[in-house]
């Protein structure tokens, strides 16, 4: 019976996958919207549909794409390769191995439980400690932590004997996604600062913006986190009598001492962290630190990281994000940013600034059914910037709205940090949408009356 659905299902999919193609490829082309640019959106459409709805792992796709590209003349092979030039992918492939390195020597781990073993025993406690632990560990991975806490959180909730999907797990679940995916617009990660900014210099070559500077400008969004748990473990409601801390001291105890690795690892990231903050008295990219420094881990005398790093470093995501950077180049070649600047220009230059960041925020959500964030970014940080430019704004602000924007998100196939959390299986996918949406919900007002006035206080606005 379940296979039957199943397969039910899997047709459904192709069905929509098809129709929505072929609906882009019959959008009448002119002399602004051309064939080439119909192609364009026809196989992007078709291939982000592939991974959207789990067809082909998103490697697969992020290798055939491009390929299509050049197929159907959209462009050559130099266009289809050019996300591939940019540091942006080496700064993710260092990243994700600095990710891989401290988690393997358990600091990761220890950091987390530590943290969480100090929260105390109420119900609500232990949900604001997951969500801080996870914050934490974002910070320390630079947005990878989603893995190693919603692993955390299953052990946790099979250890106080709590079912899977239950209330109780739907909720410990929804702390853990808040505090690992949702508070990246607060903190430097390669994927959505190393693309925007990447994208926004082909309007500004000057445009740069230091790890420092993101958290600053928006911490806002950490506060908007906070009150989407607030509210959503207020809406519902559990009944239930928790001791969560003695669970993590034992967990705590059970580590014994920190390892030689460990230290090694706390010292690195204390440096990294400084080197980081550093980088604009320094004179230093962002992306060049981390391409080059967790590299160290691997020296002689040091021997933090293993070839087991390597081994299991996130290819798809690489391979994805390298894509994504080409779908943003070759939209730029094919001159869509000024199409679409041109287009939504009279409508955005005559909003108000809460009208012009509401507009932003309900272009993204509309686009996360049909792309990632990283291919959002990639297509739109151009044009957004070239209207901010002719409205007299800062390229800041608008930037960071579509970071922000981009966490718009109530299904878990719109994004992959999202769809993994969701996969651990701690909330079903009734609870994973009415939870997100009333999060969407709170992001929206967050934004227009608490992220816009504080950009307008610090003088962004």
């Amino acid at each position: 019976m379940a296979e039957s659905t199943m397969s039910k299902a899997t047709k459904i999919k192709w069905i929509v996958t098809i129709a929505l193609t072929l609906a882009v490829y019959l959008i009448p082309t002119n002399d602004i919207y051309t064939k080439q640019i119909s192609l364009f959106f026809t196989v992007t459409v078709f291939g982000l549909l592939l991974m959207a709805f789990e067809f082909f792992d998103p490697l697969v796709v992020s290798v055939v794409m491009p390929m299509g590209w050049v197929l159907f003349g959209v462009t050559n092979a130099a266009g289809a390769m050019s996300g591939w030039t940019n540091s942006i992918i080496y700064m993710c492939v260092g990243a994700y191995f600095m990710a891989n390195a401290l988690e393997e020597t358990g600091l990761l781990r220890r950091v987390a439980v530590a943290i969480l073993s100090k929260m105390g025993n109420g119900w609500t406690v232990l949900l604001f400690g997951i969500f801080f632990a996870s914050l934490v560990l974002t910070i320390m991975t630079f947005g990878m932590a989603y893995i190693i806490m919603a692993t955390l959180c299953v052990g946790m909730i099979k250890s106080l004997d709590l079912k899977l999907q239950s209330r109780e797990a739907a909720l410990i679940g929804f702390a853990c996604l808040l505090g690992s995916c949702c508070t990246r617009s607060a903190v430097y990660t390669p994927a959505n600062y190393g693309m925007t900014i990447a994208q926004a210099q082909l309007v500004d070559p000057t445009f740069m913006v230091s790890p420092l500077q993101a958290m600053m400008h928006n911490w806002p969004m950490i506060l908007v986190c906070m009150i989407s748990l607030f509210v959503v473990s207020k809406i519902w409601k559990v009944d239930i009598s928790l001791k969560g801390s003695e669970y993590f001291k034992a967990e705590l105890k059970d580590m014994g001492k920190m390892s030689v690795k460990e230290k090694k690892s706390s010292i690195f990231m204390v440096i990294f962290f400084a080197l980081l903050i550093a980088t604009p008295v320094l004179k230093v990219d962002p992306n060049l630190l981390f391409a080059l420094a967790p590299w160290v881990l691997l020296l002689p005398g040091i021997n933090v990281a293993t070839e087991h790093s390597i081994r299991h470093l996130n290819w798809q995501s690489v391979f994805f994000i390298g894509a994504c950077m080409a779908i943003g180049n070759v939209a730029t070649q094919l001159g869509i940013g000024d199409i679409i600047a041109k287009v939504a220009m009279p409508i955005m230059t005559n909003l108000s600034t809460l009208g012009f960041f509401g507009m932003e925020f309900v272009m993204t959500f509309v686009l996360n059914f049909f792309m990632t964030p990283l291919a959002i970014w990639s297509l739109t940080t151009v044009p957004m910037c070239q209207i901010a430019l002719e409205a007299g704004m800062s390229l800041y602000p608008v930037v960071y709205g579509l970071i922000v924007s981009s966490e718009a998100i109530f299904l878990p196939y719109e994004f992959i940090p999202y769809l993994v959390v969701y996969s651990f299986g701690m909330m079903s996918m009734s609870d994973f949408i009415k939870f997100n949406l009333v999060r969407c919900v709170i992001f929206l007002l967050g934004i227009l009356f608490l992220l816009v006035p504080y950009w307008m206080i610090i003088g962004l606005l």
